[in-house]
Parts: C-alpha cells; structure tokens; sequence
C-alpha cells in the first residue's frame, strides 16, 4: 500500500476529514470559518503524493509550492471525547 493511503487512512482513523486545497494567502479565512462552525482544523501542505497521478508532480512543485490541504474534524466534547 503506497504510503499516501496510509497516510489518508490514519488521518482519516482519527477523524480527520480532507476538505479541499488552497492557497496560504486564504487559509486563514477558511481556518477562521470552520473554527466558528465548532471544528479542529488542520493544514497539510500539499504534496505530489496528494494528486491522482504521477502526470502532475512537477506542476505542483512549482505552482502549487503556496498551497495547503484543509482537513476538519469535530471537536471533542464531554460526551463525544476524542478516542
């Protein structure tokens, strides 16, 4: 198994959710939405592993270098804590 989808599979284990890429300069708006929408956020920054195929690993190395993956997730509560 590639090590992305084992990467994707413990993310995903852990309730993590991928929700789409952006670029750095809006990240904090998207960040500030899903904050106040109740939900744990995380930035990945976006790899060539993370595209469907191998055909797109130099572009995103050059024009994608500024961009980030957005995952959420809910965030604990007292009767739903984090397992």
């Amino acid at each position: 198994m590639p090590m992305t989808q084992i990467k994707k599979q413990a993310l995903e284990k852990e309730g993590w959710v991928r929700r789409f890429v952006t670029t750095k300069e809006r990240v904090e708006d998207f960040v500030a939405v899903y904050r106040s929408m109740g939900f744990d956020v995380m930035l990945k920054p976006l790899e060539p592993d993370d595209l469907p195929t191998d055909e797109c690993g130099a572009c995103v190395q050059v024009s994608c270098r500024d961009c980030v993956i957005i995952y959420t997730r809910p965030k604990p509560t007292a009767q739903h804590p984090k397992e």
